[in-house]
């Protein structure tokens, strides 16, 4: 994005923004921009050498029951949760991760 401006009749916001295929500019006129930073996580390895965590094509950790209980990671005693699993927001990250403490807590009641 090389430039944004409002509009003071109706404060939308106009966008400039770099081609990078083509070379030109683009320009686009929007009610909002959401900015967000990409999100890669570690491709060294180095964590799967300490814990077996199963994961996906892109090096998040997998969730061993993606319908039902979307903390347990297939090792027992270890949880995921929030951007861990890939990214999420907030609201997302939190719920899960109230679900893991939840397990952590009874596993440690026993």
């Amino acid at each position: 994005m090389t430039g944004v401006q409002e509009n003071r009749f109706n404060n939308n916001l106009f966008l400039r923004v770099e081609n990078v295929d083509s070379g030109g500019f683009n320009e686009s006129e929007v009610d909002m921009v959401v900015l967000s930073t990409g999100l890669v996580p570690s491709v060294t390895g180095d964590f799967a050498k300490i814990l077996p965590l199963k994961t996906n094509d892109h090096n998040f950790v997998v969730a061993a029951d993606r319908q039902g209980d979307r903390v347990l990671t297939g090792v027992d005693g270890v949880f995921v949760a929030g951007v861990a699993e890939g990214p999420k927001d907030i609201a997302d990250s939190l719920a899960q991760a109230n679900a893991a403490a939840a397990r952590a807590a009874a596993l440690l009641k026993g």
